[in-house]
């Protein structure tokens, strides 16, 4: 049985949804959104709500499974991403390993263990809500990343306004969202120690009914 569309919204395939989104942060000036030049970095990806963080880890994803590298998805939080989503964007689900590891300490222990593996190219974090994330962990996890050329991605919870969760995030991207019916998402890179400045990108689209 399938329901109609809520008035004011366009229902459209997921893998649309991605596309429209990524192309959109894939104009960036400094064009760092894809795995090869996320490679050695710690990354951070903040949202206050829901407004698209989980597509750009999925474009992420699958770049770097088509380079051959292996990803793995570290649940910090009670839930994860929606994997019919993520196999619509071409995410190949049977290459994706999921840790539960609830909680910020094991998250960060099943991080570096798989980073000192060799084995992975690309970790999403789930971190949820507002953490911090001492110096010297993140040392400890910035110099496993140079030696195996990998990157992770840290994805947390806050506003804008709120601090990131470590001084060792080398890029950081905000990500919040207005409206109800065609909404505008609003990325904009507040830190970035490799290429320096700050610089961002504005989509408006539609979302599938039940995306609110």
């Amino acid at each position: 049985m399938s329901s109609a569309p809520v008035e004011g919204l366009a229902l459209v395939r997921a893998r649309d949804l991605h596309s429209r989104f990524s192309a959109s942060l894939g104009t960036s000036p400094s064009n760092v959104w894809n795995f090869e030049n996320l490679s050695g970095r710690l990354v951070e990806v903040s949202q206050h709500k829901p407004s698209g963080a989980f597509t750009l880890a999925a474009n992420l994803i699958k770049h770097a499974q088509k380079l051959g590298r292996g990803v793995a998805w570290v649940a910090g939080t009670d839930s994860i991403f929606y994997p019919p989503d993520f196999s619509q964007s071409g995410v190949d689900l049977s290459r994706l390993p999921i840790v539960w590891a609830l909680g910020k300490l094991n998250s960060l222990m099943s991080t570096e263990l798989l980073l000192r593996s060799g084995a992975f190219g690309l970790l999403l974090v789930d971190l949820g809500w507002d953490w911090r994330i001492n110096d010297a962990s993140l040392g400890r996890l910035g110099k496993l990343l140079e030696v195996w050329g990998s990157a992770i991605v840290f994805l947390t919870r806050k506003t804008p306004e709120q601090a990131s969760i470590g001084s060792l995030i080398s890029l950081r991207l905000v990500l919040t969202r207005s409206g109800v019916g065609p909404f505008t998402i609003l990325g904009r890179i507040t830190r970035d120690r490799r290429h320096g400045g700050e610089s961002q990108e504005k989509k408006v689209y539609h979302g599938p009914c039940g995306l609110y």
